[in-house]
């Protein structure tokens, strides 16, 4: 049985995958079980988001001084020190209007540019905190949600904008405290049907499509939970909530 659970990013829907073996009744009671699973995914994300929005926002309270550093040669320290002091953070940089990433907490391997990032466009143009769905890096090569937030000058020039890459393994801790069946297998995904992430382990299934995509998508568009029988040969079965 594969059991799945919705939650809610901005902009993007994610679900939690849940496999293994069951009986009718131990299917019934592994759909409330992943309802409630869902819904405590689902409180803890918007928790991290708005603490992360305040904290961001407490930055921009005073762009000059704080943007200053940013621009000069305490970048990479003074994003070293929030990074550490939010482990939740799996990156936090600092971009200039043109898109340059001008310095990260964590060395980047390479030069990197994000002037085609929606977010970032978006940030720029709202001149407002703002959040990215579900984003691969370009450097780090992990899934995160992006937090943006531009500093700007007393005329209302952006100077850059201060990005926070909120780190998904949290979700993986929360499953491991979960009181979930043997042998349960759970599946971060995005709307699209790309697994995430992977508890236990992510191995080879990272970047690849779920089994049953089409079933996958219409519980999506449904919002309902619901049984299928799997159309890929794995002999499972999934819920969808």
């Amino acid at each position: 049985i594969l059991l799945a659970g919705l939650s809610i990013l901005p902009m993007l829907a994610l679900l939690l995958f849940l496999s293994y073996q069951q009986r009718a009744q131990e299917m019934r009671e592994t759909g409330e079980r992943t309802q409630v699973l869902a819904r405590v995914v689902a409180a803890q994300q918007t928790q991290i988001l708005a603490q992360t929005r305040q904290l961001m926002s407490g930055l921009a309270l005073s762009p000059q001084g704080y943007a200053g550093e940013l621009l000069g040669e305490r970048c990479g320290s003074r994003l070293a020190a929030l990074l550490d002091a939010f482990p939740i953070y799996h990156q936090v940089f600092f971009a200039l209007p043109d898109g340059e990433v001008r310095c990260a907490a964590r060395a980047l391997r390479k030069p990197v540019n994000i002037a085609d990032r929606e977010y970032f466009r978006r940030a720029l143009a709202t001149h407002a905190f703002t959040l990215s769905g579900v984003i691969f890096g370009r450097d780090s090569k992990v899934y995160t949600v992006a937090a943006a937030q531009p500093l700007l000058d007393p005329a209302g020039k952006a100077l850059g904008v201060l990005v926070a890459s909120v780190d998904l393994n949290w979700i993986g801790d929360t499953l491991r405290s979960a009181a979930l069946p043997e042998n349960t297998v759970v599946s971060l995904v995005d709307g699209s049907g790309t697994i995430l992430a992977r508890f236990p382990g992510t191995g080879s299934y990272l970047g690849k499509k779920v089994p049953d995509l089409e079933f996958f998508r219409s519980a999506i568009a449904d919002g309902v939970s619901r049984p299928a029988e799997s159309t890929d040969g794995d002999g499972l079965e999934r819920f969808v909530s």
